[in-house]
Order: C-alpha cells, then sequence, then structure tokens
C-alpha cells in the first residue's frame, strides 16, 4: 500500500449483495460499513468514506474462483478508475481463512449460503482442503419459491414480477427476527415460509454432513445472508449433531484483516526506508564536511539546500541528487 496514513477496506464482491468492511489498526475489530446491491467499486469506496469520515485509498476484494483472467484485469482496471491507489485481489477462500484465524492444525467447514449459490469448503492449515459449489440453489431461488406462493395466495398475477420477488425477500427476513408479518391485512406465518423451503434446505444439509463425515472438521460455519433464517441454523444443526457458528460477513471481513494487514506492513516498510534515508543523511553531511574546504561558495549553498531539503521530508530522491553531485565534485 503507497500510503501509510491511508485506510484501506476490504471488499466482498459478492454475487447479488456487495459489502465493504473495516479493521481497526489497533485491534482484529472488524465491521461492515458499506452494503449495495451488485457491484459497484467506486459506490462502496464513497459509502465507506462516507462512514469512515476519511480517504479510503487501497482495498482488498475477495472474489471467486471461478473469475477469469479476464474479469480479474477488468476489476483491478475498474477499482483503479474509482480512486483506489492500491488494488488487491484475494479468493473467497483466504478471507474466510483470514476470518476465522484457525489454530494450527485445527480445520473447519463452511457453508456459505449466499443468493446464488451454496458453496461449501474445507480449510485447514492455511489452506483449502476441499470444496464443492451447488449453483443451482439459494437465497434467490427461495426468494422465487415464496413469491410464486404469494402471488398465488393473494392472486397477485398482476403485479410486477421483480416488484414481488423483492417484496418475498423483505418478508423473509422479517419472518428470521419475527413469528409473522402482516401484509395487505392477512398474517403470513414464519411456518408458511419455512414449508416452502424445507425439503431443498435438507438436501443441501446431507452435503455438508459428506463433509464433516470424510474431513471431521473442529468447526461447522454458517456464512451468506441466508445465515439469518431459523430454520436453515435448526436443519444444518439436526443433520449434524453440531450446532453452526455465524459468520454472516466472513468475506468482507476477512478481506479487511488482509487489508490491516498490507497497511501494517506498508507503515514497517516507512519505518523502515525513514531509518535508511536518517543513516544516508549522515553519511553525506560527513562528506560534505569533507569536501567543504575545496567547494565554491555557490557549490557549498547547493549542498546544503539539498540536505536540508531531503533532511526536512525524507525524500530520497533528493538524497539520489546530493549524491550525484557530491561525486561529480570529487570526480573534478
Amino acid at each position: 500500500m503507497t500510503d501509510s496514513n491511508a485506510l484501506s477496506i476490504g471488499i466482498d464482491a459478492g454475487t447479488r449483495i456487495s459489502k465493504a468492511a473495516y479493521s481497526d489498526s489497533h485491534s482484529r475489530t472488524t465491521r461492515i460499513i458499506a452494503r449495495i446491491e451488485g457491484f459497484d467499486v467506486n459506490a462502496l469506496r464513497e459509502e465507506s468514506e462516507m462512514k469512515l469520515d476519511d480517504i479510503v485509498t487501497s482495498c482488498v476484494i475477495a472474489i471467486p474462483d471461478e473469475y477469469t483472467a479476464r474479469q480479474y484485469d477488468e476489476l483491478i482496471s475498474t477499482a483503479s478508475r474509482s480512486g483506489f491507489e492500491d488494488v488487491d485481489i484475494i479468493s473467497e477462500y483466504e478471507a474466510m481463512n483470514w476470518e476465522l484465524n484457525l489454530e494450527t492444525e485445527a480445520s473447519a467447514l463452511i457453508c456459505d449460503f449466499g443468493a446464488s449459490r451454496v458453496n461449501f469448503a474445507v480449510i485447514g492449515n492455511d489452506e483449502l482442503i476441499d470444496t464443492e459449489v451447488i449453483p443451482d440453489f439459494g437465497g434467490n431461488e427461495c426468494d422465487k419459491i415464496f413469491a410464486s406462493w404469494l402471488s398465488e395466495r393473494f392472486i397477485l398475477n398482476l403485479i410486477d414480477e421483480k416488484l414481488l420477488r423483492q417484496r418475498a425477500e423483505q418478508i423473509k427476513f422479517t419472518l428470521s427476527v419475527s413469528d409473522f408479518v402482516t401484509w395487505r391485512g392477512v398474517d403470513i406465518l414464519r411456518e408458511d415460509f419455512e414449508r416452502l423451503i424445507y425439503f431443498p434446505v435438507k438436501r443441501i444439509t446431507h452435503h455438508a454432513k459428506k463433509f464433516m463425515r470424510v474431513y471431521r472438521p473442529d468447526k461447522f460455519i454458517l456464512a451468506g445472508g441466508m445465515s439469518s433464517v431459523p430454520l436453515i441454523r435448526q436443519l444444518f444443526t439436526e443433520e449434524l449433531n453440531l450446532s453452526p457458528e455465524i459468520h454472516a460477513d466472513i468475506i468482507a471481513k476477512g478481506a479487511a484483516l488482509k487489508a490491516r494487514e498490507y497497511s501494517q506492513e506498508s507503515v514497517n516498510r516507512g519505518n523502515h526506508n525513514h531509518q535508511e534515508i536518517s543513516q544516508r543523511l549522515r553519511e553525506l553531511k560527513a562528506e560534505i564536511i569533507e569536501l567543504e574546504a575545496n567547494l565554491t561558495r555557490s557549490q557549498r549553498d547547493r549542498l546544503y539546500l539539498l540536505f536540508k531539503q531531503a533532511e526536512g521530508i525524507n525524500n530520497s530522491g533528493i538524497i539520489e541528487l546530493m549524491e550525484g553531485l557530491i561525486n561529480e565534485l570529487k570526480s573534478a
């Protein structure tokens, strides 16, 4: 990262909802600071700057493994045009590993239950051990099933399908924290929604059971937007006989922790460079003193001016000019 004083954020590119997270440099405290529909890296940067009340110049973006080289390059270019001076790309799995911070020899099975897919990953010893993607089921499919039921229940054939899907999603998440939602004068119960998605989710839990049987991980992590749905937590607990740890924003937060490390490395490099420059200035001052008796007034003034400039702002470029001038004087 180029500026040791600049803020750096982590970004989950997402498949439907993208997020930005920030990790405080003095602790592992990490929080979501931006969340938007779709993926707009400029909007994420602007919202992050509003939330942090400071300029954000660098980021770490976590992307799915299926990104092509062309998509990778386009993402770098887009982020750079959006005002990020430094951009680093990591995989979703690397971000997960950063957030979990597993102990040596420990492993975890992660179920990222997102909008467009369910992604299983087994991580241990800082490595991705195994993974499986189920692309045909996720939060979007649940919304579609629920929207179809709402349409039949309320005879809503004339309502725009996209608006109905959005309303179904809103009701779904409200039912995650409430037993019912009143809509159009009728109570929609949590059990109505749970009945609709029970068997599709049950099939997903069988995949988790297979991973648990083969790898015997120490932890089971449930991530993604659908991790807030009580039925999903319940079915995984019943199938695995193990309560999941909930890390809904594991990818964004893991990317933020990686971004924080880069920022700290930048600070350390800056401190190291400062020490090197200071040492070189002392050496050059000694050389100037040796040459002083043989210098003209203008040459001496020029050298001392360069020395004061470098001393004031620690500019290695000015030091190079001083070195060049001293070498010329010595060879004259």
